[in-house]
């Protein structure tokens, strides 16, 4: 079974077409882990989880919006993520890349929602841009689950790191883009049983449709590419990535 375990299909991008984008899920017998990144995302993706048996839901907050972690928020997620179709923590972490944003503020929000996850006993999925250190270090002190590193970028040496740790690596269509080749060192180098594929939906579609909205059936691109540098048949890695799915999140079957 195909999946895409980080994917936006509330976003605004689909409000034209949403339907038809699900029914395309559907057609291709597909999960998606649809990932809340504010508090208004936290609704409208509870929402597409409870009205499609397909899709399922991680809550969090990304770390653009930290600001927006405060006390009762943090009560209201504490009280969702008993939800029956929520699976995970998400997405959360550092994003240093805006230097104007409080990198105090967000590791904040970051490790009290990680302190969430490991009351929950439930996976993390993290966002780490420009921030690798500080990522690491604070998922180090903190983080009690099993992590996943989602639109993975670092280095195969990182990549390594967090396997050591017990975390999963999740790739999605910049690996076939042509300027990919620390992704592509890094699929060559780590075990099939630590891979996971997303699409980050609406964002970074896979050649061939680069340029253009992304959506949860580009996946296969993903994992025939992932297939390709392996050389190995592409039934056999969604396999494998669908055992590592269910192994990750505990409700997926």
């Amino acid at each position: 079974m195909l999946v895409d375990i980080h994917a936006h299909v509330d976003d605004s991008a689909y409000d034209q077409d949403r339907e038809q984008v699900i029914e395309r899920i559907r057609e291709n017998d597909m999960i998606v882990i649809n990932s809340a990144s504010d508090v208004p995302s936290i609704a409208t993706t509870l929402e597409l989880a409870e009205k499609y048996d397909f899709i399922y839901a991680t809550l969090g907050v990304h770390p653009y919006e930290a600001a927006q972690v405060n006390e009762k928020e943090l009560e209201r997620m504490d009280q969702l993520l008993s939800h029956p179709r929520v699976v995970g923590v998400g997405e959360i972490g550092l994003d240093y890349h805006m230097e104007e944003l409080d990198k105090k503020l967000q590791q904040k929000a970051f490790i009290d929602q990680l302190e969430l996850a490991n009351k929950h006993g439930m996976p993390v999925v993290i966002h780490d841009r420009d921030a690798h250190k500080d990522t690491l270090d604070i998922l180090k002190s903190h983080m009690k689950v099993t992590g996943i590193m989602h639109c993975f970028s670092g280095s195969y040496e990182m990549a390594k790191q967090c396997i050591d740790m017990g975390m999963y690596i999740s790739i999605g269509g910049v690996l076939t883009f042509k300027n990919a080749k620390k992704t592509v060192e890094v699929i060559e180098k780590i075990p099939l049983e630590r891979v996971l594929t997303e699409t980050d939906c609406p964002y970074l579609t896979p050649e061939p449709f680069r340029g253009t909205r992304n959506e949860p059936v580009y996946t296969r691109y993903v994992v025939q590419k992932i297939a390709d540098i392996k050389g190995m048949e592409y039934d056999e890695v969604m396999r494998i990535v669908y055992e590592n799915v269910k192994r990750v999140f505990a409700k997926i079957r």
